[in-house]
């Protein structure tokens, strides 16, 4: 205590605890002015508060977001003062729109990066309150800013062409999506209409079934995402077509197993031209089989696929004389690239049988025929299976034997 006369001043020690602190006067009678008078005497109180303020930071936005301008309240716990926006905290973007006063105030955040995490908190120490205690730090808040519109990646699971009444696509986006539901879903091609789907998978893969209306036709068909499907920030997805499907219900046909070499002949392999309605594959010696009753060892030697959609078999023509034809058999072992096979399902449906050869062991003159067997075919006689176009004829339509012969036939 300090002071003299009728003025002095006393200094107390508030201690550690919080409230009410009065000084009051016991003097009494003890204290008295020169003449005698006691002092009467009023006691005043102090409110000692040691607390800081609370603030509590809010944004009524979700993570993640595509927003550009983010609203944000700040709520103490009792009146402050001296706080602005210079003491928001941000990680990117600028504050704007700051408003406020005593324990409740509000601001924006506008331009924060996209494909970061805006952090945003109000620090320790900005604000006062009227005991001038400085606030504590807020809570931190973090949220994903996403403008980024997500992607999509459409393949076909399977081949093409299929003859699969039933196509599967998968769908991988670049991040998790939400929405994808058949409304968002379309097709394109000639087999687009009365498709059925069907959805299975989850964030940001999902598997398509595309049930044709029609399962027994040709054509094309794609997928087309569209409509409301979005990553969780709400950016929405661009339309994407995958690429087209064909669909191949025909089963493929063998149309000719051709002679490649002249016919009659004494060679020891000839050739056949083998061509399907399209392109196939399995087609081996074993899918084919020589009709040669009066030649003995004869064998396949080689096959090897020629053109587009065709193979040339090779055939050791063995010994003896005679016709060699070439049949092409079926036992679904031969299939087009959607997996039809040859003739359809079931096996001898596809079969074909091919031209003939006339095999000949002798010396052959230009026809490819012996004197003798020309002599034989103009007597009347064909055991050879050729036919009389290797012949001269005379304006009567007769075969002239003589000139036939002169010339060598």
């Amino acid at each position: 205590m300090t002071g003299s006369g009728t003025s002095f001043e006393i200094t107390v020690n508030t201690g550690s605890e919080e409230g009410e602190l009065g000084l009051e006067f016991l003097g009494g009678d003890a204290v008295t002015d020169f003449a005698g008078n006691g002092v009467n005497s009023t006691t005043e109180f102090y409110t000692v508060d040691r607390r800081q303020p609370i603030p509590n930071l809010e944004t009524a936005g979700g993570s993640p977001t595509n927003s550009n301008s983010i609203a944000f309240t700040v709520d103490f716990n009792e009146p402050v003062f001296g706080f602005d926006q210079g003491d928001v905290s941000i990680s990117s973007g600028s504050v704007s729109n700051f408003a406020g006063s005593t324990d409740s105030y509000s601001f924006d955040v506008e331009g924060a990066t996209d494909g970061d995490a805006l952090l945003v908190q109000v620090p320790a120490g900005g604000a006062m309150d009227a005991g001038g205690n400085l606030n504590e730090a807020s809570q931190q808040i973090s949220l994903a800013i996403d403008r980024t519109n997500p992607t999509l990646l459409i393949t076909l699971d399977g081949t093409s062409p299929t003859n699969s009444d039933a196509i599967i696509f998968d769908l991988e986006f670049s991040e998790s999506v939400v929405g994808l539901s058949n409304d968002d879903l379309s097709t394109s091609g000639s087999l687009s209409s009365a498709v059925k789907f069907g959805i299975t998978g989850s964030d940001a893969n999902y598997q398509i079934t595309a049930t044709l209306g029609d399962g027994t036709v040709d054509g094309t068909i794609s997928l087309i995402v569209s409509g409301d499907v979005s990553d969780p920030a709400g950016n929405g997805l661009d339309p994407t077509e995958s690429a087209l499907v064909e669909v191949d219900n025909t089963a493929p046909i063998a149309v000719l197993a051709d002679r490649v070499d002249p016919s009659p002949t004494n060679l020891t392999t000839v050739l056949f031209n083998v061509q399907f309605s399209e392109p196939v594959s399995g087609f081996s010696d074993e899918d084919t089989e020589l009709i040669a009753p009066d030649l003995s060892g004869t064998t396949v030697s080689d096959v090897t696929p020629f053109g587009e959609s065709g193979f040339i078999v090779s055939v050791f023509t063995g010994t003896g004389t005679g016709p060699l034809q070439l049949r092409v058999l079926d036992d679904d072992s031969v299939a087009d690239a959607a997996g039809n096979v040859l003739g359809g399902a079931g096996a001898g449906n596809g079969e074909l049988d091919g031209e003939t050869y006339f095999i000949n062991e002798g010396d052959l003159g230009p026809t490819g025929l012996t004197t003798q067997q020309i002599i034989d075919f103009l007597n009347g006689e064909n055991p050879y299976g050729f036919d009389s176009s290797l012949f001269d004829v005379n304006q009567d339509g007769v075969i002239d034997a003589a000139d036939a012969v002169a010339n060598g036939l």
